[in-house]
């Protein structure tokens, strides 16, 4: 913590509040994971996301969107396939799920990925229905 406070002092406040708060939920868990990505701390928000006890789609996006944001976009795939294989498997996926992926295929070149959202796989089709385009 001691680099997030010297490198963003409202950030080591938020952090110091959250270490100190009673109430943790995956709202409190994902903005700090967001403050992290800001400043370009994915190690740091990788670590705070393994905390959350239970972990919600903006949490999971949050952090595909980082790595993405990052230029790291084989790891935001990656992550992805966790999201709907492993820990994440009971997450309902949204339309920033599969935008945020999209963009992690488009920029790596992951075309076998994307084709399979765009076939719709297992990634169900009601997020790909035209009124949620």
């Amino acid at each position: 913590m001691d680099g997030i406070q010297m490198g963003n002092s409202e950030l080591g406040n938020a952090r110091l509040v959250f270490d100190k708060s009673p109430l943790r939920d995956a709202v409190s868990y994902t903005a700090l994971i967001i403050g992290y990505i800001s400043i370009g701390y994915m190690e740091s928000a990788r670590e705070l996301f393994d905390e959350i006890p239970v972990r919600d789609v903006v949490s999971w996006n949050a952090m595909i969107a980082g790595y993405v944001q990052t230029g790291r976009y084989e790891k935001a795939l990656a992550f992805f396939e966790e999201m709907i294989g492993g820990s994440g498997a009971n997450v309902v996926l949204n339309e920033n799920t599969l935008v945020t992926v999209l963009s992690a295929c488009a920029q790596s070149g992951s075309l076998e990925t994307g084709k399979h959202l765009e076939n719709r796989g297992s990634y169900g089709e009601d997020v790909f229905e035209e009124e949620n385009l």
